[in-house]
């Protein structure tokens, strides 16, 4: 119509009613064509220059990817396309290990991204904030703070410690780089505290400067009026509780027992904090990938081609509802097969959901359906189920009041052939061929003591190490805490089981300090 004027409707992006929200999501979406068209561009030239044929794949919010054309239309459905990698990466790893319920804790520089993960199936949800906008898009349930190795330890108005949301970054980043930060940082705590490596880090890449570490932490300290020791272990307390209350957020704000789950613990610095957090989070198992630096991009090649597809239809659920539900259900079905066909995948499954609440109720349930067509006696069977899951949500259910279907939903999936998880090569010897040093590292239950340190690449298979103890590789250190027990899976997992906890946390002291 017009050259170089990228055009959307409302009705493509979002086929459900809510104008405001739908017209939010449609100049969103809008906003983003011309920079993801752009940057799609420069990608397939990079590619082709490569020489590689292979049929490129863009991963979504929804933990599927789609090709180059489908995001071009709708790239809206990317904005948490990164994080969603490392839960369908998860996903991967529990169906490799036959663990389907596990809690994703992804720590990097600024960020921490935590996802709930029961019966293989990542949480998901159908709305997100984008810059203050409401965005309806399916994607996964990825509850993201401000937390990580480059977070700014700070004291606020009332003398009172406090960690992030404001971060370092990569540039000046820690002190403890020696890139010019001057602010105190998680991972200076970190440093001054033995966890992390105070001589080098990336398998000896990167030199480290923890002199510049203890300045910024002792300038911390004065201004709080405390031990330096104090101020960096107040640091890292502070932070992992932060980091609690993310995982809080999509476990038992959602009715779900965080002790029922494993923590997957990867990001560069994931490892360093998940035995403390999982451990005050009452969870007993902690598991980490080979590479947890890479676990977000090997889940974008684990990635099924998935489609979510919806349509409103405002009705009572009831009979004389029926021909108009299965209407709506059968439009949704030409989409996802148009959809399939423009996708270049012949084989797919077809899954069907609804929205269900009660009459004149703001919100909706998300219900599974077992067919493509409705009659009566599947309808009455889908509306007693929606009294159970309302009741098992809510702690109530309303079962006088009319039952509505607001939208429809299909997912379509074709599975692809994925790549083998990056399992590391079995070590054979003795757990003492691995170990690189002693140092003194802090803990909460001890205090500063000498810790060995294990160089990860040369742990044999099968191999058991009780904590207290630092495991070292490349892309990430591994904290394993005092009555903590580490062993070496077959594959080069590390499983990390932890004591029970009680309701009085360790090292409360150390918040007590700060706040004084």
């Amino acid at each position: 119509l017009w050259p170089g004027v990228y055009l959307c409707t409302s009705s493509e992006v979002l086929a459900e009613f809510r104008e405001f929200e739908r017209f939010a999501t449609a100049a969103v979406n809008a906003s983003l064509m011309p920079i993801m068209d752009r940057y799609l561009e420069r990608f397939g030239r990079g590619v082709a220059d490569l020489g590689i044929r292979a049929t490129p794949r863009v991963m979504q919010s929804n933990g599927g990817a789609v090709s180059p054309g489908a995001v071009r239309k709708l790239p809206v459905n990317t904005f948490f396309s990164g994080p969603a990698g490392g839960v369908i990466g998860s996903v991967g790893l529990g169906e490799h290990l036959g663990l389907s319920n596990l809690i994703t804790f992804d720590m990097g520089g600024t960020s921490t991204d935590v996802c709930l993960i029961r019966d293989g199936e990542p949480a998901k949800k159908s709305e997100r904030q984008m810059g203050g906008f409401p965005v309806r898009a399916r994607t996964i349930d990825i509850h993201t703070i401000g937390a990580g190795g480059g977070s700014i330890a700070w004291v606020d108005a009332g003398g009172l410690l406090k960690v992030g949301p404001q971060s370092a970054g990569a540039d000046p980043g820690p002190a403890a780089y020696g890139r010019g930060g001057t602010r105190a940082t998680v991972t200076d705590a970190n440093v001054v505290l033995g966890r992390l490596n105070p001589r080098t880090l990336l398998g000896g890449r990167m030199a480290m400067y923890p002199d510049q570490a203890r300045a910024v932490i002792d300038e911390l300290a004065g201004t709080v009026g405390i031990d330096p020791v104090k101020a960096a272990a107040g640091v890292i307390e502070i932070i992992n509780v932060n980091m609690m209350g993310a995982v809080r957020v999509i476990s038992v704000e959602q009715g779900e027992d965080p002790r029922d789950f494993t923590l997957v613990a990867f990001g560069g610095a994931g490892p360093l904090h998940a035995a403390e957090v999982a451990r005050n989070m009452g969870m007993r198992k902690v598991l980490v990938p080979p590479r947890p630096g890479l676990l977000s991009a090997i889940g974008l090649l684990h990635a099924d081609v998935r489609g979510d597809f919806s349509l409103t239809r405002l009705l009572r659920a009831e009979p004389a509802s029926l021909k108009a539900l299965n209407r709506g259900l059968e439009a949704l079905k030409k989409r996802g097969a148009a959809w399939l066909k423009g996708e270049g995948e012949q084989h797919a499954s077809f899954d069907w959901f609804a929205d269900l609440r009660y009459f004149r109720q703001n919100f909706e349930l998300i219900m599974e359906l077992k067919s493509d067509r409705f009659n009566e006696n599947a309808l009455a069977t889908f509306i007693e189920a929606f009294h159970h899951r309302h009741k098992d949500y809510y702690g109530y259910d309303m079962r006088g009041q009319p039952v509505e279907v607001v939208n429809l939903r299909l997912v379509v999936t074709a599975k692809r052939r994925t790549p083998p998880h990056d399992d590391l090569k079995p070590v054979r010897g003795e757990v003492k061929q691995a170990l690189t040093e002693k140092r003194r590292v802090w803990f909460a239950q001890t205090g500063f003591i000498a810790t060995p340190v294990y160089d990860r690449d040369r742990l044999p298979m099968g191999c058991r190490i009780a904590g207290p103890a630092i495991i070292e590789q490349m892309d990430t250190t591994t904290v394993v805490p005092p009555k903590a027990v580490l062993k070496t899976g077959r594959l080069g997992y590390l499983h990390m089981e932890l004591e029970a906890v009680t309701r009085k946390r360790e090292a409360r002291w150390a918040v007590a300090a700060v706040a004084n």
